[in-house]
């Protein structure tokens, strides 16, 4: 999460370029078979991974507060009998 500081929204690379990075990589793929076995996600192939993997992370926070704040509202109702 730290790397999101330094995120420049003018480096991001396009679709198009996306699309050319999996295709290289599919290129460059020595094992198709297991490749496909394995079931890799496109971005995975990517530049696009990193920052990716940092949305995930942040994600996963909100769904952690999202848990807690769920939770603490259904405490509360069960004490209000509302529930």
């Amino acid at each position: 999460m730290n790397d999101v500081d330094t995120f420049d929204p003018f480096t991001v690379p396009t679709v198009s370029q996306l699309c050319d990075e999996i295709d290289e990589d599919e290129r460059n793929s020595q094992d198709k078979i297991e490749e496909k076995e394995k079931k890799i996600p496109a971005f995975m192939k990517t530049s696009s991974v990193k920052p990716t993997g940092v949305f995930v992370q942040f994600l996963k926070g909100l769904e952690g507060e999202n848990d807690s704040r769920r939770k603490s509202f259904r405490e509360s109702e069960e004490k209000k009998g509302q529930w």
